[in-house]
């Protein structure tokens, strides 16, 4: 098996640049687990280019598929002693699974719970992936651990993960202020306001490729937004936040995974996060962990996978991130362009 045949194979089927070591890892998930999602989640490799390459070892007679499990022939298991390819192994926390966000000590998990039975169906239209309610928790026990909640102003940019209930239950915000594209959230949120007496949560359906309104800009001290991983998007969506925070010191959290964005989307994008003046000060790896979505055989990455069985395990998950400002952002242009959701590296769409 000549790796760098297959890196070639990879760029020129995908347009994705990949290298050896996007291989070797992507090897290693092969064989950790045989459950192909399993291997979509721990192999860090953008999922149209493992897709690729998993048709491209059983083409090989590397492997062979089987329903939703990737199997080694004998071909593949001599293969892989000669190339020395070891195993992942999963040291994380048992409790949390990343970092220590103990959520329970918040008191607020079960009123939370509660709300979640009612909350609308994702949509392909607006290429929402809801995070499963203890991510929600985390995200919040994160940023209240940094400061960033008690007493400040807080902008949600998109919240089908209903963080603005969480913050609302928690109860130290001055102000959470919501901005949804998609009208059934924007009600549902204030459904529950009016219930359960959240008075400091606003909210307005808008759709972000217009400029924020005035009084929305540099007011703000925290904001939190989950964009899709297109440089455009990613773009729009996190400049949308710094430009509504007050300035230096004020921080922005989001979410970006291995699976849509490659480790170059990942340098384009952070060179972005610096012209705006803003620096990256915390990141956690696999943080945030998504609900397999309702539409999922509607997705490319159902499309382009070598296996047709739905997944039965959370294989979707991304990092979080912490921003800071170094510096006030005057950003608020407005943006024509209609095709944020999708990338030759997109998968969910």
């Amino acid at each position: 098996m000549e790796i760098e045949k297959i890196i070639q194979s990879i760029k020129q089927k995908t347009k994705i640049q990949i290298n050896r070591k996007d291989i070797e890892r992507a090897l290693s998930a092969i064989k950790t687990t045989s459950s192909f999602w399993k291997i979509a989640d721990i192999s860090d490799l953008v999922f149209p280019a493992l897709s690729e390459l998993i048709k491209i070892l059983k083409k090989e007679k590397i492997l062979n598929v089987e329903k939703d499990k990737v199997i080694l022939t004998e071909k593949g298991r001599k293969i892989f002693k000669e190339l020395d390819i070891s195993c992942i192994y999963d040291l994380k926390c048992p409790c949390c699974k990343t970092y220590g966000m103990d959520f329970k000590k918040l008191k607020i998990e079960k009123k939370f719970l509660k709300i979640q039975k009612d909350k609308p169906k994702p949509l392909k239209e607006y290429d929402q992936g809801y995070v499963t309610t203890q991510t929600t928790l985390k995200r919040v026990s994160f940023a209240f651990s940094k400061g960033d909640l008690i007493n400040k102003r807080v902008l949600i940019l998109g919240d089908d993960d209903l963080v603005s209930i969480a913050l609302g239950f928690l109860g130290v915000c001055k102000e959470i202020f919501v901005l949804d594209v998609d009208e059934r959230i924007i009600n549902f949120i204030q459904k529950i306001k009016e219930k359960e007496k959240l008075k400091n949560i606003n909210t307005l359906c808008w759709d972000l490729r217009k400029p924020l309104p005035s009084y929305l800009l540099s007011h703000f001290d925290t904001f939190f937004t989950d964009p899709s991983e297109t440089l455009k998007a990613l773009k729009l969506f996190i400049g949308r936040g710094l430009s509504s925070l007050k300035g230096e010191g004020c921080a922005g959290y989001f979410g970006l995974t291995r699976k849509e964005a490659s480790l170059r989307k990942w340098l384009k994008f952070e060179k972005i996060l610096l012209e705006f003046g803003a620096v990256i000060t915390d990141i956690i790896y696999n943080f945030n962990e998504y609900i397999n979505w309702e539409y999922t055989t509607s997705t490319k990455a159902f499309r382009i996978s070598p296996v047709k069985v739905l997944p039965n395990t959370l294989w979707y998950k991304s990092s979080f991130f912490r921003i800071e400002l170094l510096k006030k952002v005057r950003w608020n242009p407005s943006f024509q362009n209609r095709k944020l959701y999708n990338d030759f590296e997109s998968s969910t769409v």
